[in-house]
């Protein structure tokens, strides 16, 4: 599909530079930074909801702090 848009001069002038650097076509370079983009927002919008589900069921007690905190702190760091 063929999409018109406007960016500020500089920035063309940067994935110019990219383009030509990566030795990709100015479709390919905004394609795949239009993709990485909807991906993560998407990676977001997943953790997002999967924490609400662990909120609104968490029933830990005191001995499973240790437990917990572990494990977020793991996730926190995974790569998504």
């Amino acid at each position: 599909m063929k999409v018109a848009i406007s960016i500020p001069d500089e920035l063309f002038e940067d994935a110019e530079h990219l383009v030509k650097q990566l030795g990709v076509s100015r479709s390919k370079l905004y394609a795949r930074a239009v993709s990485e983009f909807v991906q993560a927002h998407d990676d977001q919008r997943i953790t997002d909801q999967l924490n609400r589900v662990y909120e609104q069921n968490a029933e830990v007690g005191p001995e499973d702090n240790a437990a917990l905190a572990a494990g977020l702190d793991t996730l926190r760091r995974a790569e998504w």
